[in-house]
């Protein structure tokens, strides 16, 4: 019915189960508008298959896996653990997977995010499913491109492109290339909005 009219559809689903039945309905309703899964925090391999058969997006939470790691560790089941916000799995699979902080849940800090998709560490810095790591540059689109995408505005924000938005900030270092541990030590040193210096240190 949101399809008929017009509507993309968004769902809620953490723990596998859940990610199971979105991905049973929105394969059972394709062709669809662009669907999407918010967390996806539990997806092995099979199922993220699953999920780029219906093209669905995934709209993940790498900074989690620095915040919340040590409950992680301690709690979810050594089974579970190696899909635990699988970005490596659903990347490898051909899911779209953009990235989010879900603030104020936790932090608004993509940076942070993205050292967390490349280093899997905790806060504690212990890895967290570290066979889920991606490259800087995957991390990178995650939170930029990916991200657009997951909003319908790819045409608008994203990429430094023209014709685009110019609301983009200017880093301390460049990301790639790296050690991924001194990725958590850059800085926005700018911020423009439609062209604009907004800020600067």
């Amino acid at each position: 019915r949101c399809d008929a009219l017009g509507f993309s559809v968004a769902v809620h689903a953490i723990e596998r189960e859940a990610v199971e039945l979105a991905a049973s309905v929105f394969l059972a309703a394709r062709p669809l508008l662009r669907g999407r899964i918010e967390h996806c925090a539990e997806c092995p391999p099979a199922l993220a298959e699953r999920l780029a058969q219906a093209n669905v997006q995934v709209v993940s939470n790498p900074g989690f896996v620095y915040h919340r790691g040590e409950r992680y560790l301690a709690a979810v089941p050594l089974e579970t653990l190696p899909y635990l916000y699988p970005a490596r799995t659903l990347l490898e699979a051909g899911v779209s997977l953009a990235a989010g902080s879900d603030a104020p849940v936790a932090p608004a800090e993509p940076l942070l995010g993205i050292y967390a998709a490349v280093t899997r560490m905790s806060l504690a810095s212990r890895p967290v499913a570290p066979e889920q790591a991606v490259t800087a540059q995957q991390a990178l689109d995650m939170h930029t491109l990916a991200a657009a995408r997951a909003c319908y505005r790819e045409r608008d924000f994203g990429s430094i492109t023209p014709r685009k938005l110019a609301d983009l900030v200017l880093l301390s270092q460049d990301p790639m290339g790296m050690e991924p541990e001194a990725l958590k030590a850059i800085r926005v040193a700018m911020t423009m909005v439609g062209g604009e210096v907004v800020w600067e240190e």
